[in-house]
């Protein structure tokens, strides 16, 4: 007897899904009128993943005893997340803890809404990447200012504008109980005719100044303010119900669970916002763990905007010679070998500290959000991407959904197939167990039966 190597078995699984039209990885799970809740589904998901979120927790309280973690961190596996958690003190004064729900900066995080903003309204034909940025920003044009006339806004997308970096001149302009809007900070821009730093498109260099421009701009062309365009147009069509675009400046929302970024020096010390935090579009967004796994799945819908342009924010942006850079719109782009694409972005400010990233082809995601300063959040990211590459299909896992989606015919069907191509399978009647004992505690009768002809199928094969 020859058996296929698992690498082959599992291609071949796959494709037989396919040809069944049974996709493993639905958003919803439904069985005649009995459906689960997003949270019930990613219960019945981290019962085929306790060994891994086992290794997750013992990461969080690594990273919280040595390192002084104290944040939020979410793991989505094929579209469903297999852990969510958090550890730590919400305020060190009052010793108040985190609660699921707490709000914290995305500080550059925060860019890929921006830029999101700008792709909307050039789907509405409102706006063209190829503009010119003084199309929008007049009081930037004119002679005294060498090549700002051929910044365009796919330029500012890409971080190859070339626009020096606006903290410096309104920490110099500006006094420290000052804090600027966006459009008081072009203003002095022109006031003051900052140079570039190089002939735009000729070089990539990371600018958080083009992405408050590119905020203003949003503003202008659409004619409301920042804040409330993305909250119109992002967050309300994506259910985003606990995330905001803050300026210190204009009193856009808040929130109670609203943290602050603490620093470590002995103890924690609450660090204080700065003349910087009035303006937004290069950091400014507020969110929670479970708005950013919708923001997360809506990047593989076209709930926003279409499929096309949205392929353009994770396309490698280009110089003027050619050269590609690893960045597209409000995203950093990289390979992890094969055609596996990876898409993130990191942010930092004021004690917040936040990664995410996305495994595109995996349908995969990891979040970290801390908001003291941590310095080991690429450490959990590592030993994070680690668990989570090395975790394979669970072929336990797909025959309990097909049975929950599809009935125990189909997942038996399934079975059937997979013991005759690889008489070594393994299933384990004991996650499906947990399963049946799950959905028969929530009163999810029918899918409980299902589950229960699935373990008969199962038990008479094997002893067979």
């Amino acid at each position: 007897m020859i058996y296929l190597s698992i690498n082959i078995f599992l291609y071949f699984l796959y494709m037989f899904i396919v040809s069944l039209n049974l996709s493993t990885f639905d958003v919803e799970v439904r069985t005649a009128d009995e459906t689960l809740t997003e949270k019930e589904r990613h219960q019945v998901t981290q019962i085929f993943f306790e060994d891994k979120v086992k290794e997750l927790n013992g990461i969080l309280e690594e990273s919280y005893r040595k390192y002084h973690f104290n944040g939020h961190v979410m793991v989505v596996h094929h579209g469903k997340i297999i852990y969510n958690n958090f550890i730590g003190y919400a305020d060190f004064a009052t010793m108040d803890t985190l609660v699921d729900g707490s709000v914290y900066q995305l500080a550059s995080v925060s860019k890929q809404f921006t830029a999101m903003a700008i792709m909307i309204l050039k789907e509405r034909k409102l706006l063209n990447y190829d503009h010119m940025m003084i199309d929008y920003l007049p009081e930037l044009g004119g002679d005294q200012f060498p090549y700002y006339n051929t910044i365009s806004i796919r330029h500012l997308l890409n971080h190859t504008a070339g626009l020096p970096n606006y903290m410096y001149f309104v920490e110099k302009y500006k006094n420290r109980d000052e804090h600027p809007y966006n459009d008081e900070v072009v203003k002095l821009l022109a006031d003051h005719k900052m140079g570039l730093n190089f002939r735009p498109g000729s070089r990539f260099s990371y600018s958080n100044t083009g992405y408050m421009v590119l905020a203003l701009i949003a503003e202008r062309v659409s004619g409301i303010p920042f804040a409330e365009f993305v909250e119109q147009n992002i967050f309300q069509p994506l259910d985003m119900q606990d995330s905001f675009v803050y300026s210190r400046s204009r009193g856009t929302r808040d929130s109670k669970l609203r943290l602050v970024g603490f620093k470590k020096y002995r103890r924690f010390y609450p660090i204080q916002e700065t003349r910087h935090d009035g303006v937004v579009g290069d950091k400014g967004v507020y969110s929670t763990a479970a708005d950013l796994f919708k923001w997360d799945r809506a990047l593989y819908t076209e709930s926003l905007v279409s499929s096309e342009t949205l392929e353009e924010a994770f396309t490698p942006g280009k110089l003027t010679n050619g050269r590609e850079i690893p960045y597209g719109f409000g995203f950093r782009l990289k390979g992890m070998g094969g055609n596996e694409r990876v898409v993130y972005h990191n942010g930092l400010w004021n004690g917040f500290r936040t990664t995410f990233t996305r495994y595109v082809d995996d349908n995969s995601a990891v979040l970290i959000m801390d908001h003291t300063d941590c310095r080991a959040k690429h450490i959990i990211a590592e030993k994070i991407e680690k668990i989570l590459l090395a975790q394979q299909l669970n072929l336990t896992q797909v025959l309990a959904e097909k049975a929950m989606d599809e009935g125990p015919e189909k997942a038996i069907q399934i079975f059937y197939t997979m013991s005759r191509m690889n008489q070594n399978l393994v299933i384990s009647l004991e996650e499906l167990k947990k399963t049946y004992l799950f959905l028969d505690e929530i009163n999810k009768k029918q899918m409980a039966s299902h589950i229960d002809k699935l373990m008969e199928a199962i038990s008479l094969q094997v002893h067979s």
